[in-house]
């Protein structure tokens, strides 16, 4: 009986396939990631990916490499995906993977808090206008 390889949802774009992705499913088989979708299957080197923040508001996570066709991304769907992928890469590549992410945790932290400042100051701002308006 052979064990299960773990697998990750994943959106794969690239040449050939539509523009608004393709759902696939993805899998580390030893020092390869493989991607399979209907009609469609890719195998990249994982020396030969990178990890690196995209999607729409550019808070998903993508993994990207490049081909002689083309370049490719795989936009990992959900924080899950993104644990899940991390957890089953290859030791070789598995320490960068944890490396980019946690230098994307502490690049984000100050811009969020200082977002939430700034809405914050600005509730004030609405209500202190908003109680003179009343006044008058």
């Amino acid at each position: 009986m052979a064990i299960p390889i773990p697998e990750f949802k994943v959106l794969l774009y690239g040449p050939g396939l539509p523009a608004v992705g393709r759902q696939a499913r993805a899998r580390f088989e030893g020092s390869v990631l493989t991607l399979i979708a209907p009609r469609t299957m890719v195998m990249v080197a994982v020396r030969d990916i990178s990890l690196a923040t995209g999607g729409y508001d550019g808070r998903q996570w993508t993994v990207r490499w490049k081909a002689r066709e083309g370049d490719y991304s795989a936009l990992l769907q959900g924080d899950e995906a993104l644990q899940a992928f991390i957890a089953a890469a290859p030791r070789e590549i598995g320490a960068q993977l944890r490396r980019s992410r946690a230098s994307h945790k502490r690049n984000t932290r100050p811009w969020r808090a200082g977002l939430a400042l700034l809405l914050l100051a600005l509730g004030w701002l609405l209500a202190l206008g908003l109680l003179a308006h009343f006044r008058n």
